[in-house]
């Protein structure tokens, strides 16, 4: 699920609003580094060159 399809679903099924998922999502961010940048990875198609 990507951080759109997050905020929309959240903001639908639990009636969070999107300032609220978006502040803790980049706050989630801050403290898994490592977490997001492998949960980035599946939203980037490879590259045709590595």
């Amino acid at each position: 699920m990507s951080q759109d399809q997050c905020i929309k679903a959240l903001e639908e099924h639990a009636g969070i609003q999107p300032l609220v998922t978006l502040t803790v999502w980049r706050e989630l961010q801050k403290e898994n580094e490592e977490f997001f940048r492998a949960y980035l990875q599946q939203f980037i198609p490879p590259s045709p060159f590595t």
